[in-house]
């Protein structure tokens, strides 16, 4: 009667088991999530989605690899023992853009002639330099910044 009672009360409880969100860092690899605490026995590729690309999970589904450089990968999975799905995570990639600046044209004039108290006549022109071009890696604000692209993790 025991047994009973307690399948009983799961039932009136709702009774079905739900996965827990998957906890996902950063891998030092582009395109590549690790996530931790993984379910072996859990099923994340048949219930992950990406927007571009590819999504590939790794053995025993430790890592998650996005293919696409600019791409969300929406990671969530279902065991064995769980009927709801877990709530999903999001895995973003972003590819680093630059912008390049290009130093203004140097700035020339005509010197005015003036003669030197030898008799010697000067004169020519100037020229001022406004420092060189440079590239600088444009920002992508709630990302964080991996060695070769943007991430993040929702």
């Amino acid at each position: 009667m025991a047994i009973i009672g307690a399948l009983g009360a799961a039932a009136a409880g709702g009774g079905r088991y739900v996965n827990g969100k998957p906890t996902i860092t950063y891998n030092t690899s582009p395109g590549v999530f690790n996530i931790v605490g993984a379910d072996a026995t859990a099923n994340y590729s048949s219930f992950s989605s990406v927007n571009t690309g590819t999504l590939a999970f790794g053995a025993a589904n430790s890592t998650a690899t996005l293919s696409s450089a600019n791409s969300t990968a929406t990671i969530l999975n279902r065991s064995v023992k769980g009927v709801v799905s877990s709530p999903s995570t999001l895995a973003e990639r972003k590819s680093f853009s630059y912008t390049y600046v290009s130093a203004p044209p140097p700035a020339t004039g005509t010197c005015f002639n003036y003669s030197s108290p030898g008799g010697t006549r000067y004169g020519g022109s100037w020229m001022a330099f406004y420092g060189s071009p440079y590239t600088y890696l444009n920002p992508a604000p709630s990302y964080t910044q991996a060695p070769s692209e943007w991430y993040k993790i929702t």
